[in-house]
């Protein structure tokens, strides 16, 4: 590949994309899916509010960044794997020895173990959309036409 088109692409190209690619992922939580909606979560449909936006945790830990071979998307959240391609959780945990409120007053629980089975639905965040590989075209295009004449 010709030395300025590749300096080009690490240069212009790929910070355009990665900005492009990280407001695109941020589209996807505010619209709560697309192009397909997600399942909505049982606290969403109680409270009238939308999915994995309760505290937006998980939606501001999305980082997008350039390399010089190519464009990362990332998250540190560990529950992220899960909420984007869904599954299953069964495991079972240790539940230590704590005080719980009842009418009657405060009450020690013993420590016990607790199975867990959870099924997540597929609730894709990292996801691009054909709309967003329509404007890397054009993008592309344009600053090859712009840098080069042609």
């Amino acid at each position: 590949m010709d030395s300025k088109i590749l300096e080009l692409v690490k240069s212009q190209l790929f910070p355009t994309f990665a900005n492009h690619m990280r407001l695109s992922i941020l589209r996807n939580f505010n619209e709560g899916g697309r192009p397909e909606k997600w399942k909505p979560s049982l606290r969403a449909k109680m409270t009238g509010r939308k999915t994995l936006l309760q505290h937006h945790i998980l939606q501001n830990s999305i980082q997008v960044d350039s390399t010089p071979t190519g464009i990362v998307a990332h998250t540190s959240v560990v529950y992220a794997a899960i909420h984007n391609f869904g599954g299953t959780v069964k495991k079972t945990v240790t539940v230590k020895q704590h005080k719980r409120r009842t009418k009657k007053g405060k009450t020690t629980v013993r420590s016990h173990n607790r199975t867990i089975n959870l099924t997540m639905p597929k609730r894709e965040f990292f996801l691009i959309q054909n709309e967003d590989l329509e404007y890397f075209k054009d993008k592309l295009e344009k600053i090859i036409e712009d840098n080069l004449g042609e």
